[in-house]
């Protein structure tokens, strides 16, 4: 896929799904990362769906901006679990000059039972 610029997003738009199953390694690093820290349920859904955006997005234009993030958690993401995301376009806008995307994660295990949903607000840069 090509670089997604702005006027790549539309609307309404599936982007992409991603299946990521998560261990007790992935689960782990929050321990290098943040020492003492064990990760909330929350923490984890963001950072799935950080994942998910990363890979189904990868070129993406350099300089772009996240400035907001909304999150619903419906249940916990334990090791072992499955998880099935799909990342699409809420909306693309032109702000005061500046390009804003609002993007959804929504995330389910394989069987469709909902793990989150997330929101992203990104100042997309060109």
């Amino acid at each position: 896929m090509p670089t997604m610029t702005f006027a790549d997003f539309v609307p309404g738009t599936v982007l992409g799904n991603d299946r990521f199953t998560v261990d007790a390694w992935w689960l782990a690093q929050w321990a290098i990362a943040v020492p003492g820290a064990a990760p909330s349920p929350g923490a984890i859904a963001m950072a799935l769906a950080m994942r998910s955006y990363l890979s189904i997005l990868r070129d993406r234009t350099p300089g772009n901006l996240h400035a907001r993030q909304q999150l619903s958690v419906r249940r916990a993401v334990a090791a072992g679990d499955t998880v099935m995301s799909r990342l699409t376009c809420e909306s693309a806008e032109l702000r005061h000059e500046r390009r804003r995307v609002v993007l959804a994660v929504a995330a389910c295990d394989a069987q469709g039972d909902a793990f989150f949903e997330a929101r992203m607000t990104i100042l997309w840069a060109r």
